[in-house]
């Protein structure tokens, strides 16, 4: 008999140098994360970060670090009230 396979990983990041200043609530991840639960997905990273690409870059490259290259975004096809878009690896999504 086989065992279950774990269920895929996610890693959410939200981008915006607002929601660090305190300027602006980031109300989103939340229910992202409550969605993803709902279709086998668990979050296993949440992080929020500033708008300077090097930030951006550095938090997306240690998301996949380990994982396939990561392809073009996309959006899951339950996150109807999610705004952003979720990058797909070959071998699942970031």
């Amino acid at each position: 008999m086989s065992e279950a396979l774990p269920p895929p990983e996610v890693h959410l990041i939200a981008i915006g140098a607002e929601l660090l200043s305190g300027d602006r609530l980031e109300t989103n991840a939340h229910e992202m994360q409550r969605m993803l639960l709902d279709v086998g997905f668990v979050t296993s990273r949440d992080v929020v970060v500033g708008d300077k690409v090097d930030e951006i870059a550095a938090v997306v490259n240690s998301a996949v670090v380990g994982k396939s290259r990561l392809t073009q975004p996309r959006r899951l096809p339950s996150a109807g009230k999610a705004r952003n878009s979720h990058f797909v690896t070959n071998d699942g999504y970031s």
